[in-house]
């Protein structure tokens, strides 16, 4: 970092045409909540001089959706080796939260042979197009989902040449999440829209993802059926792990997620 505090307040308008909002989700487009995160960390970079990776998101709530063409405020404050912001509008907050930065962070390997497995259960999840993250789902229980993901070079997420930003693991992790409720409500005809409200802690272990990499997204369920639910998720490379501490002693990026489910129509 070239700067060891400052603040920040900018605002605008969230674009009619934003690419992130295709297929997150169809007929009804929500910015991503990882999108959010990172038009803070863009901004503390080019504006406050924030040069370091994000070693853990903590305390991240979005408490209400942000669609297209909402006006926004971006509010940033660097205090050393943490970032605080808030996005809100028109009498809102979309969200909030602070990261913790770390300049020493560095990427991972890539895995040169990913493991693969046969799909073990159809992937239920609203998401589509370019924000469909997830290939398929590997292993299912009524207490644990892990699927596999691959960020495709090219679309609106990964640049071929730096990769993914690890804000990107918010929407991994969540993706996780979506897999495990939708198989759990294979019985009807559509999965449900779940919303990202809360991240406890989302400890990273490497600074950017990589274009074209198989990744695998473990999702354990904690509590609640319908409404609001908590999940513990990880997500790493190569072999997929045998079981939750395996999951989270080898994780690129884990956590405890919170996300509220929209009940039947």
């Amino acid at each position: 970092m070239s700067s060891a505090a400052g603040t920040l307040r900018l605002a605008g308008v969230v674009p009619e045409d934003l690419a992130h909002l295709e297929g997150h989700f169809p007929g009804h487009p929500i910015v991503p909540g990882f999108m959010q995160v990172d038009w803070a960390l863009v901004q503390a970079a080019e504006r406050l001089g924030v040069a370091a990776g994000v070693r853990a998101f903590e305390a991240l709530k979005f408490p209400n959706p942000l669609g297209p063409g909402a006006p926004i405020e971006l509010e940033l404050a660097l205090d050393v080796d943490q970032l605080r912001f808030r996005l809100g509008g028109g009498g809102q907050v979309f969200s909030s939260g602070k990261m913790r930065l770390d300049p020493a962070l560095a990427g991972h390997e890539a895995v040169a042979e990913p493991h693969t497995l046969a799909a073990a259960a159809p992937l239920r999840i609203p998401h589509a197009g370019s924000m469909q993250l997830l290939e398929c789902v590997v292993r299912h229980d009524a207490a644990s989902t892990t699927s596999i993901a691959r960020l495709s070079a090219g679309g609106p997420l990964c640049e071929a040449d730096t990769g993914g930003s690890t804000c990107l693991a918010i929407e991994l992790l969540g993706q996780g999440m979506a897999a495990h409720g939708g198989l759990a409500g294979q019985q009807e005809p559509a999965p449900r829209r779940g919303f990202l409200v809360a991240a406890r802690r989302i400890a990273l272990r490497t600074c950017r993802f990589r274009c074209g990499e198989q990744l695998w997204v473990r999702a354990d369920h904690v509590r609640g059926e319908l409404g609001m639910v908590a999940f513990r998720c990880a997500l790493g490379s190569g072999e997929i792990p045998e079981d939750e501490v395996e999951a989270q002693q080898r994780a690129l990026a884990f956590g405890s997620l919170g996300a509220f489910i929209e009940p039947a129509t």
